[in-house]
């Protein structure tokens, strides 16, 4: 084997690190975007 090979790195398909809350409040604020846009829209 290569001697000079120093780090070996693994993708397992996903972080270890939940990430859930950080997608929960990414699509809480789309959607109020969206429901401020679609209420503007409603009003003209």
């Amino acid at each position: 084997m290569n001697s000079n090979i120093k780090w070996l790195f693994f993708d397992i398909g996903s972080t270890v690190v939940d990430e859930s809350l950080c997608y929960e409040d990414r699509y809480k604020k789309l959607l109020l975007e969206h429901l401020f846009h679609v209420r503007n829209f409603e009003k003209r």
